[in-house]
């Protein structure tokens, strides 16, 4: 029979706990079968509880709060955010692993599934790969906000995965196709022209210092998203306003 979730939390709690107390070989708060577990703080149970144990106890805890909102979760958005966070967290590999392809094969449109992508980026020791090309396409699916996170997080993993610099250029190349929207491409394209003088591209360099200058002249993403988050509220209004007659 399947215990539910707080059912599982408090047995986790109570075999910490009763280790804990043998292996100290006492029994400090001895009234504790009457303390109104409705009142009891999780974390200021777990805080009394050495370090060994209290570091697992919290792992497993959190785990199966990962667990629950996996259960939980109603739309693809939920599914694929709660996955994820349940891949990162895990200390199992395999599972990891297992979780994210989950992932890359549900839900491989949204923005939620980024960490899945992530992770197969250029990934050698996987199974599953994902290629720059792929990683692209991807992209293109992504609202303009997520595309400039979604972009900046692959070329930070590029770069801790030490790959070279044909391949980071090749991420971010496609930036030279059209002139920028917003301030916050300045970065990319300094990146961009480091990468161009290093490979010798004398004509992409040129051209990635030209769009970032034109950034400086560009609105930042944050205030367009508040502005268009502005006109969707007035709008709102209009619509909730009754007509005079």
């Amino acid at each position: 029979m399947k215990l539910p979730f707080k059912g599982k939390l408090l047995a986790i709690l109570t075999i910490a706990f009763i280790c804990y107390f043998v292996s100290e070989s006492m029994l400090r708060q001895g009234a504790v079968s009457s303390i109104d577990s409705g009142k009891i703080s999780i974390d200021s149970l777990i805080s009394e509880l050495p370090g060994a144990i209290k570091d697992e106890v919290s792992y497993r805890i959190h785990y199966m709060q990962l667990q629950e909102s996996i259960r939980t979760a109603k739309t693809p958005a939920e599914k694929a955010s709660s996955l994820c966070s349940m891949a990162m967290f895990t200390k199992e590999d395999e599972q990891r692993l297992t979780l994210f392809e989950e992932v890359y094969k549900r839900f491989p449109d949204i923005a939620e599934s980024l960490q899945a992508y992530l992770f197969f980026l250029q990934n050698e020791s996987a199974k599953t790969k994902i290629s720059i090309g792929e990683f692209q396409d991807y992209l293109k699916k992504l609202s303009v906000y997520d595309q400039f996170y979604a972009l900046s997080s692959a070329y930070a993993k590029l770069r801790e995965a030490n790959v070279s610099d044909r391949i980071r250029f090749q991420l971010l190349a496609p930036l030279l196709k059209k002139p920028p929207q917003y301030r916050d491409y300045a970065s990319m394209y300094r990146l961009l022209a480091d990468l161009c003088s290093r490979m010798g591209r004398e004509k992409e360099y040129k051209q990635a210092l030209e769009f970032e200058e034109m950034c400086l002249d560009k609105p930042m993403m944050e205030t367009m998203y508040a502005e268009m988050l502005e006109k969707q509220h007035q709008q709102n209004q209009k619509k909730e306003k009754p007509e005079k007659k």
